[in-house]
Formats: C-alpha cells, sequence, structure tokens
C-alpha cells in the first residue's frame, strides 16, 4: 500500500471517529516529509512506539532516528 493511501485510511477512520482531520493530516505530513523538527511534538517524553512486525519496541527519539 503506498504512503497516500495510507494517509487517507488514517484520515478517514480518524472522520469517522470524530477527530480532527487537519491534526491527523499533519501528523502523517510530519511522518512522511521525516521532520525532525517537528515530530517530537507528536510524541510524550515517555512515548513507547511498537512495532509489531518485528515485535520492536522504540522510544520516541529511537522512532523519529530511524525514520
Amino acid at each position: 500500500m503506498n504512503d497516500q493511501k495510507i494517509n487517507a485510511k488514517a484520515i478517514d477512520r480518524a472522520e469517522k471517529s470524530g477527530i480532527d482531520e487537519t491534526r491527523v493530516a499533519a501528523f502523517w505530513r510530519d511522518v512522511l516529509n521525516q521532520d525532525r523538527e517537528a515530530l517530537p511534538k507528536w510524541f510524550t517524553p515517555d512515548a513507547e512506539v511498537f512495532w509489531h512486525c518485528t515485535n520492536e519496541r522504540f522510544t520516541a527519539d529511537e522512532f523519529i532516528r530511524a525514520n
């Protein structure tokens, strides 16, 4: 699945859940652009990202650095 389809699915899911579409779009824009200055604002200091495909766990800083 390409990035545009993933982004569209995330936005669609957010709309159905009542989540602000512009915030979801902004998050995905920052991820897809690998914006290392903008990404930290999306995570709490103690955030962990679980990558279930590989059974890995990252801190927010590790996730941003890897992606």
